[in-house]
């Protein structure tokens, strides 16, 4: 008999009483877990914000008073040449944004439809950036380098993994196999149910340590056909 024989379904098409009654085990554990974790979660948001909250104080910088002084260290009102200077630098900068912003969006729009998901944090990256940084002669290839960062990023994050051979592969997000080829890894392993709380997932590797089985007993034993 395979190690799943006795979860199987019944002739009659109802599920085994067993199974039936461990999910249920399952769901109402799952509930538990998470009423008890409430307060201790609530507890370490709150801390993190004002955590967050004091080091923002701490590191910002004194407000300097860059107005202009009169020989008593009064500030006064700026003069013509002055005016003129300022004026300079902000058309200036004006020009070196919009030439920038002529490039940025052309990198943008030489995405792939497949990574035209990913514009909006490109332009965040592009608007964060220096308007010294935006007037160099580079920044062409600056924001190529902004995109492929970008992509790399949202290829890594969705679980793109490279293979010693140099092969690469998406490693499941269930993260039930540290081996690429596992049977484990198959999605549609993957149990989704719901509960009180909203939507879950259980991994196969999670699913069979509800069972108290082990995972590489059970992919050599399904790998034998005796499961």
């Amino acid at each position: 008999m395979g190690m799943l024989d006795r979860f199987k379904k019944n002739p009659d098409g109802g599920e085994d009483q067993s199974k039936a009654e461990m999910d249920a085990m399952f769901a109402k554990f799952g509930e538990i877990i998470d009423e008890r974790l409430k307060p201790v979660n609530e507890s370490v948001s709150g801390l993190k914000s004002e955590w967050e909250t004091i080091k923002a104080e701490a590191t910002k910088p004194p407000v300097v008073d860059n107005r202009p002084k009169d020989e008593h260290g009064n500030p006064r009102a700026l003069t013509p040449e002055e005016t003129q200077r300022n004026l300079n630098i902000a058309l200036a900068e004006q020009n070196v944004q919009n030439a920038a912003r002529w490039i940025e969006e052309s990198v943008v729009g030489s995405l792939k439809a497949d990574w035209k998901h990913v514009a909006g944090d490109l332009r965040k990256m592009f608007a964060d950036t220096p308007v010294a940084r935006k007037a160099q002669p580079d920044y062409a290839e600056y924001c190529k380098n902004c995109a492929t960062l970008v992509i790399g990023r949202e290829a890594e994050s969705a679980g793109l993994r490279r293979k010693e051979n140099g092969e690469f592969f998406l490693e499941d997000k269930s993260g039930v196999s540290g081996e690429p080829d596992s049977i484990l890894n198959d999605p549609s392993l993957v149990w989704h149910y719901d509960t009180p709380q909203g939507p879950r997932t259980m991994s196969a590797k999670e699913q069979l340590a509800k069972l108290h089985i082990d995972p590489k007993e059970f992919e050599d034993s399904a790998r034998k056909g005796r499961v």
